[in-house]
């Protein structure tokens, strides 16, 4: 993902200035971030808190795509506030998963209404997937719960070199219904960080997601 947010920042004409990984980023919490307008985030779970901690005392905005961290997140977005922060967090930085995410809590409300249909989430990734299920189908049972919907089970497949495929299905005996993405390649989440760091930057402190960058939030 690294490699792919740089080339997504290069192609908006963004200038990457620093890099940095596990080794070493007590240089972050020690650096000079001058003339640093963002930190863009895509790590492990149990680094994600840390790095994003880090971040926010230096005073740089952040936009963080690592999942799996869902515990501590309570934490750092207080600590964001706290320092008058800014902080973009998102399961799934694809814009299409985003308006699959608002199009899933309309669905859900609707579904609510009529218990003749099963429904549940399928979530479909690559064998390297660290968790499971994944973030975005975390995200996607949320929205439907959050709009008055049940709690959908998910269904979770680790299987080849699959970017990532989430389906919300809703099955009666009459007939199916399917709300589908497909990702087709990791440029859709690297695009997304991009013009969520863009979003950032122009806006005041706070805690944002997807559903700010859409006007809808």
């Amino acid at each position: 993902m690294g490699k792919a947010v740089e080339a997504a920042a290069h192609l908006k004409q963004h200038e990457i200035v620093a890099r940095f990984n596990q080794s070493d980023m007590e240089s972050l919490k020690e650096g000079n971030m001058a003339g640093i307008d963002v930190a863009i985030e895509f790590s492990r779970p149990e680094a994600a808190a840390e790095n994003l901690k880090a971040a926010l005392l230096l005073g740089l905005p952040v936009v963080c795509g690592t999942t799996g961290w869902d515990e501590r997140m309570p934490e750092i977005e207080r600590l964001a506030l706290s320092v008058q922060g800014k902080l973009f967090i998102s399961a799934n930085f694809s814009i299409g998963v985003a308006m699959m995410t608002e199009l899933t809590r309309k669905f859900a409300g609707m579904l609510s209404r009529f218990p003749e249909y099963d429904a549940y989430l399928l979530d479909i990734h690559h064998t390297q997937k660290l968790d499971s299920p994944s973030g975005t189908a975390i995200q996607l049972a949320k929205a439907t719960y959050e709009n008055g919907g049940r709690n959908l089970p998910i269904d979770s497949i680790r299987e080849g070199n699959v970017v990532g495929i989430h389906e919300m299905r809703a099955e009666s005996s009459n007939d199916l219904l399917m709300l589908r993405h497909e990702a087709k390649s990791r440029n859709a989440f690297a695009e997304g960080a991009i013009a969520a760091s863009e979003f950032l930057v122009a806006h005041p402190p706070g805690v944002y997601g997807m559903r700010h960058l859409l006007g809808v939030g």
